[in-house]
């Protein structure tokens, strides 16, 4: 037992929220959610459209609704967007929004991450290529605005493994099934 009364989280798409009319949906999704979690991701989408403001000024009176205090709210994003969509989309939304800023994982972390990933797809990784991919990440750290953490490894796995699937392909079709 703890300060959720219901243990389900809903994640909701921006899509969700300006299908239709963004205050109906609003709407529906507390009311659905009441004394739930409710988690937005990429919420600095909704600065993009009409609509989208429409939803994120529908989103702000259910902050400081009492019926629903005992509801989380979690709307993820990047930092300077989501800055942007509080501060310029509604005047009241800045003292209503606690912002946590996430930090970039630190090297050994993405390694932990890296090698649970590779683990979960069946993938073997041998000492120089577990190091190629980690300097790869160091480096998109560096070149990123945005490094995604995470969602860097499985790009980069991705990646690697469309390229390994093309490698193999092209070994087969230049020397046939003599390797296989």
């Amino acid at each position: 037992t703890g300060f959720v009364k219901n243990p389900t989280v809903t994640k909701v798409t921006i899509q969700d929220l300006v299908s239709g009319k963004p205050e109906v949906a609003v709407k529906n999704l507390f009311e659905a959610n009441r004394g739930g979690v409710i988690f937005i991701d990429e919420m600095h989408q909704l600065k993009d459209t009409a609509e989208g403001r429409a939803a994120f000024r529908a989103l702000i009176p259910y902050m400081t609704d009492a019926a629903f205090k005992d509801t989380v709210f979690i709307g993820a994003g990047y930092s300077d967007e989501l800055g942007d969509l509080i501060k310029n989309v509604d005047p009241g939304a800045e003292r209503r929004f606690t912002t946590v800023p996430f930090v970039d994982y630190k090297r050994d972390e993405l390694a932990t991450i890296l090698d649970g990933k590779a683990k979960d797809l069946q993938l073997v990784l041998d000492g120089p290529t577990r190091d190629a991919a980690l300097a790869f990440l160091d480096y998109r750290k560096r070149v990123t605005k945005n490094f995604g953490n995470a969602g860097e490894i499985d790009v980069a796995m991705s990646h690697a493994q469309k390229a390994q699937t093309l490698r193999l392909t092209l070994d087969f079709v230049v020397h046939g099934d003599e390797g296989f």
